[in-house]
């Protein structure tokens, strides 16, 4: 009997053949899959908080009456997670049509896709098989040379620029701008996050030409003290009680401010506030119980997002009962690790699920850090903490998902 079409078999499979920059091959797949004229196209990038802005401005159109198609990456449990449509995943057996259509495609032109190429290019041609409206498509890795650079946005968004995968993006946060900024389309609506002085002057000259541009701080504000929130952009104003993690209102003020360009928000703040409340962010401030204890995960896994979840953390809970923290061997581990020192937690350190990240495990033992290497083991340990808040748990997506998996319906 022969075995069933599955996206993950399919993703792995692929993700094998690694990773290779540039748009000639992603392209060439994209014109012959036909992209419709008349499904408007976001594009997010930039180096924290892109999946998040995405998830918020998704549920902002869905609640306006818009047909959405969502692309994300990683996911955290299964790849069927990136390639979502009103807000919802879709079986295999819906997929299996998309994907036997473009490895026709890849038949005629003589090449395999990579991993991220072929789910960016399944997700485009499932949102255009499907008529969806507008389709917002997070960026992966950089921008210029991005596989989602194929398709040309109708509006970009660029969330804080960071230091995070310096090897390939370059090592200043101008050179980092510089390849996000590759998304950028003249005449066409750029919402950008507020930048390290660095990055703006970079992001700015790259959207002179932008129509409009809105700017955090300049063209919408917002204010948040963790139970209310304000927002105040060109069209549209927003008082509301919303509680969420702290790291998450700029999030969703640059969501806003896309949804502003993409609709006519008169009339429709009811229907803003309820999409926003309907959003999911799963592994983001994502409260677990196990067995008795809570552990909330998040998968901020560079040295700026692990700032902002410790602040976030912090005002939400105060200490946490204990810390445990595990990422892949390009990251900056130690400076992870400092962000959070300050919380006042013992702090653990593991492994990726399947040995992976264990290379600068011994460079971060000691000092009041525990290094166990197999995850399981460090969560038992983690659980075993003392303390009247829940415990945390960042990192690496593949160590939260891990997790997820595991216990979340446990």
């Amino acid at each position: 009997m022969k075995n069933r079409w599955n996206i993950d078999i399919e993703f792995d499979n692929r993700w094998r053949l690694g990773i290779k920059p540039g748009l000639e091959r992603i392209g060439r797949a994209i014109f012959h899959l036909s992209p419709p004229d008349d499904t408007v196209a976001v594009s997010i990038a930039g180096t924290n908080g892109k999946g998040s802005v995405a998830r918020f401005l998704e549920s902002i159109l869905t609640r306006c009456e818009v047909k959405t198609g969502l692309f994300t990456s990683p996911h955290l449990v299964s790849a069927r997670e990136r390639v979502l449509v009103g807000g919802a995943s879709l079986p295999d057996v819906d997929l299996e049509g998309a994907a036997r259509a473009l490895g026709a495609i890849e038949d005629s032109l003589g090449f395999k896709l990579t991993g991220f190429e072929w789910i960016f290019a399944l997700a485009a041609k499932v949102f255009w098989e499907r008529g969806v409206d507008i389709a917002i498509f997070e960026a992966g890795l950089g921008g210029r040379l991005d596989a989602t650079n194929a398709i040309d946005p109708d509006l970009t968004v660029i969330t804080p620029i960071a230091m995070d995968h310096e090897n390939v993006l370059g090592r200043t946060p101008g050179r980092i701008a510089a390849e996000k900024a590759g998304l950028i389309r003249p005449g066409k609506p750029v919402v950008l996050a507020a930048q390290v002085p660095e990055a703006m002057e970079v992001l700015q000259a790259a959207a002179t030409r932008a129509s409009p541009l809105l700017i955090e701080g300049r063209d919408f504000k917002w204010a948040a003290d963790g139970a209310s929130y304000s927002y105040e952009g060109p069209t549209l104003s927003l008082e509301l009680d919303l509680r969420l993690p702290q790291y998450q209102y700029q999030n969703l003020s640059l969501a806003i401010a896309a949804a502003e360009c993409l609709t006519e928000p008169a009339g429709r703040a009811g229907q803003f506030a309820e999409g926003i409340s309907e959003t999911n962010q799963p592994g983001r401030f994502q409260l677990l119980k196990i067995g008795t204890e809570k552990v909330l995960m998040d998968v901020a896994h560079n040295p700026h997002a692990a700032e902002a979840l410790a602040a976030s953390f912090e005002r939400e809970y105060g200490s946490p009962a204990g810390i445990l923290v595990a990422a892949k061997a390009d990251k900056d581990l130690p400076a992870m690790l400092k962000a959070v020192s300050g919380l006042g937690a013992g702090i653990i350190v593991c492994g990726l699920p399947g040995g992976r990240g264990t290379e600068k495990l011994a460079s971060v033992a000691g000092a009041g850090v525990t290094v166990v290497s197999d995850p399981d083991e460090a969560m038992e340990l983690l659980l075993s903490c003392q303390g009247d808040n829940p415990a945390l748990c960042f990192g690496s997506h593949h160590l939260v998902g891990y997790y997820v998996s595991r216990y979340e319906n446990s």
